[in-house]
């Protein structure tokens, strides 16, 4: 039997609280402002153009809330086991794992240190919502500022989708070819071509960038609004404007899913609002304890594994014949398939650790099915995803995850003899002592102000007229929503419960194809919204452990110091030296842009650009000075960059952008004679690459190209036919196959191989 609901006292309740607000605001706020995992030099800056106001949270910021969330988290786990919640230990245990796990891949290189974090951050928040859950109060106010995010996040998109972008096409076109020139692009090149057909994508996207992943939230918090809408229906006691404003932001959330067209969170709703029936419905059987505290949890289960078998029913299907067919669930069976490629041989330590989030991108292209013309960083599926980046705890992770959905709906539906009665009467089965209305605005206030504060502090040099307007009403209509529906007292607890398991089990079904539990701005939220539905199954007692309740916050300070002096002070003086570096290329101070770069890549050697922009410009300074006669200087900057291609390779964390920053250098060397053998040696930086991205057009036809000029014919109509071959191939996304410049190249080449008669 369950131990019965203790309510604890008036100080415990409202510390309880205020760590529920603080891991609200740690897990909504990535949801919320705009968050950067690039922050400064994404390309040469414009000389005669002003440098762009940085208007979003970049890496550094992104580190320090993660920290943050790990003390507020520590906190928290305190707080709640002083007023008596309980843990699941095999569950915390798992948990504990996966943040250690996570804390070594941080170390690991650079990108990973920005995704590990996010996950440890994220976690952390997840086990901190498992105690706060047990509180219904903290129910409440988790489901209420997840619903009262939908009328924020419609405007935005309304406005996006009507306006903005429309606008941002039409600049684009404007400024096309200075903008093809700032990035280094050729026109109808791939990058070309996937950047403008992205940029024309009439997709709804939030901060997350993804409107998949946009998707995956929205669709997640359907559920709550939908549940909160069905039992305030249903109630005896109705509460009218609880219905009134939970239909208006369920047709606003129906809304804001159709404008992202994502196909996933469209099709996982109507299953997710079957599932919320059944639950109800199970309240409602005689025998509803024997017959469905077992087929409910399976049902639920099932739910989440469903995307998985249509993946492989689809994968197995094959490719279609032409563009027109389906190619979504396809491209998610090719990932997956190389993603278990990568598990299985990528050796002793990656099974028992993992690749690393970062790893995963540059093995996938290894491993990946040729007629998949697309480079992913993630398989797009949460266990998938944890198993290879995070080796055997990835796997411990995904089955905890699946264990614990199934034992949380067992809970839901085997409750306390003593509350069964009251919980079948629908009446509210745990009183506790609720504040009054006026503590309840200034908490919808504080939330907002530190959520959406925190937003227009970075985004603020953006805002026209317009959009300050429109967030002024999203900031009130968020605290709005809040108040109302955490001041009503008629719901019975119960359907606060439902409302947070269908939310989870939806998130975690989608994730089955998308990728939210990856990314980072996402993350938090997918984690806050599974932490507390493991919780809120479970009833806080009156006993506590006095001896391990300060435990949690002292762990999670230690733990937030040795984080922030392993991983976050190297990146956010990265991002300080790489900020100098941007500042000094855009007033052509090439000499202190280069020490600064240096400087930056000195304290993270694995980061990709603060190497790509020094052996860029070294490289093009080599070249000038050799073209003026100058061989010694140019040598010397020559071989400063090909010493540091080489650290850079030796990090093992670029995958093969080293190679052909190596294979560049090389060759300009070979134009020179500025080093011997140096055609020799950029073959085998050519070949390297292509070990590590056989399928990449580009490299094939810079080996080609070169082999050519060697006027080694043979060699070089292979490498010629091999990028034809993969064009071919890449058919299922024409915007990766060779342009119409890359393809009168070719021919060219192959017909002057075929007239030299050189072949052999």
């Amino acid at each position: 039997m369950q131990e019965i609901f203790q309510t604890p006292n008036r100080s415990k309740l409202w510390l309880i609280i205020i760590c529920c607000a603080a891991t609200i605001i740690s897990a909504l706020l990535p949801s919320v402002a705009p968050f950067l995992p690039t922050g400064y030099l994404e390309a040469l800056p414009d000389p005669d153009k002003p440098l762009p106001p940085f208007t979003a949270f970049g890496p550094s910021s992104l580190m320090i809330l993660q920290l943050i969330s790990v003390i507020v988290a520590g906190i928290t786990i305190t707080v709640c086991t002083s007023a008596g919640a309980r843990p699941i230990r095999w569950l915390n245990a798992i948990l504990l794992l996966a943040i250690a796990v996570c804390f070594y891949q941080s170390t690991q290189s650079y990108n990973d240190a920005i995704i590990s974090v996010s996950w440890v951050g994220a976690i952390s928040l997840g086990i901190a919502a498992i105690y706060l859950a047990q509180f219904p109060i903290a129910q409440k106010m988790i489901v209420a500022s997840l619903c009262a995010l939908i009328i924020p996040y419609a405007i935005d998109s309304i406005y996006y989708i009507f306006i903005e972008q429309p606008f941002t096409i039409a600049q684009f076109y404007k400024n096309e070819d200075q903008f093809l020139l700032n990035k280094g692009w050729e026109q109808g090149s791939p990058q070309h071509q996937l950047f403008v057909r992205r940029m024309e994508s009439p997709d709804a996207i939030g901060v997350f960038g993804l409107a998949n992943v946009y998707g995956s939230i929205l669709a997640s918090i359907s559920m709550i609004v939908a549940t909160l809408f069905f039992a305030n229906i249903l109630s005896k006691k109705k509460h009218i404007p609880t219905i009134l404003i939970t239909l208006i932001i369920l047709a606003l959330n129906l809304v804001t899913i159709f404008l992202t067209h994502s196909k996933g969170a469209i099709g996982i709703i109507p299953i997710g609002f079957a599932l919320i029936l059944l639950l109800w419905l199970a309240t409602k059987l005689k025998n509803k304890f024997k017959l469905s505290r077992y087929l409910l949890p399976v049902i639920a289960v099932s739910i989440i594994l469903l995307p998985l078998i249509l993946v492989i029913a689809r994968g197995l299907m094959g490719p279609p014949d032409s563009v027109e067919g389906e190619r979504s669930l396809l491209f998610r069976y090719q990932y997956w398939s190389a993603a278990i490629n990568i598990f299985a041989f990528s050796g002793l330590k990656h099974l028992l650790l993992g690749t690393g989030p970062s790893g995963f991108g540059w093995q996938y292209l290894i491993h990946k099915n040729p007629i998949n013309p697309e480079e992913v960083t993630s398989a797009h599926n949460i266990f998938i995803d944890y198993i290879v980046t995070l080796g055997i705890t990835g796997l411990l992770l995904s089955t905890a995850l699946i264990a614990a959905s199934f034992q949380t709906i067992k809970r839901l539906l085997t409750p306390a003899k003593e509350e069964m009665k009251e919980q079948i009467e629908n009446v509210q089965s745990n009183p506790t002592y609720t504040p009054s209305i006026k503590p309840l605005v200034y908490l919808g206030l504080v939330i907002a102000a530190a959520t959406f504060g925190l937003q227009y502090a970075v985004t603020y040099k953006q805002l026209i007229a317009e959009t300050a307007i429109m967030w002024l009403l999203g900031v009130a209509a968020f605290i709005a929503v809040f108040v109302m529906l955490i001041s009503n007292q008629k719901l019975n607890q119960f359907w606060y419960k439902i409302a947070l398991l269908t939310s989870a089990v939806v998130v975690i079904a989608h994730n089955q194809v998308e990728m939210s539990f990856f990314q980072f701005s996402s993350v938090n939220t997918v984690w806050l919204i599974c932490g507390a539905a493991i919780g809120c199954t479970l009833n806080a007692t009156a006993k506590t452990n006095k001896i391990f309740t300060a435990l949690p916050v002292i762990a999670s300070i230690i733990f937030a110091i040795v984080l922030f002096s392993i991983t976050a002070k190297p990146v956010i003086e990265y991002q300080k030296n790489l900020k100098k570096a941007e500042s000094n290329l855009h007033v052509a101070n090439i000499t202190q842009a280069l020490y600064y770069l240096d400087q930056a890549a000195e304290v993270e050697l694995s980061a990709p650009e603060a190497n790509r922009f020094r052996l860029q410009i070294r490289g093009n300074i080599a070249q000038t000075l050799a073209k003026r006669n100058n061989t010694t200087q140019a040598k010397q900057f020559l071989d400063v960059a090909l010493k540091q291609v080489d650290q850079y390779i030796q990090t093992g964390a670029g995958g093969a952008s080293p190679y052909r920053y190596q294979a560049n250098l090389y060759q300009i060397a070979s134009s020179y004679n500025l080093i011997p053998n140096a055609t020799a040696k950029a073959e085998q930086s050519y070949l390297q690459a292509l070990q590590r991205s056989p399928y990449n057009l580009n490299d094939h036809i810079d080996l080609a190209n070169l082999y050519f000029n060697q006027k080694e014919y043979n060699k070089a109509k292979t490498q010629y036919d091999k990028a034809v071959e993969l064009s071919e191939l890449y058919y299922l996304d024409p915007g990766k196959q060779l342009t119409d410049k890359q393809k009168t190249h070719i021919n060219q080449q192959l017909g002057k191989i075929q007239s030299s008669d050189q072949l052999e």
